[in-house]
């Protein structure tokens, strides 16, 4: 069962107001002493994997297979 505040907040989101509580200050971007990347294997038909290529091309992202 949802709190009154946890109601009064999903109408509010529901009535077009945004997600983001203005009130919360911005926290300072996180220090990593690594990078994020990861590899993983995917099974694509042809037809996604060239979609996702030509979103990752801008990137320089692309198959570890190619030079």
């Amino acid at each position: 069962m949802l709190t009154e505040e946890q109601e009064r907040e999903i109408a509010r989101i529901d009535a077009g107001e945004s997600l983001w509580d203005e009130s919360e200050p911005v926290e300072e971007p996180l220090q990593m002493k690594q990078t994020l990347g990861k590899m993983v294997t995917l099974r694509l038909s042809d037809a996604r994997r060239k979609t996702l290529l030509g979103h990752a091309a801008p990137d320089c992202a692309g198959r570890s297979t190619e030079p």
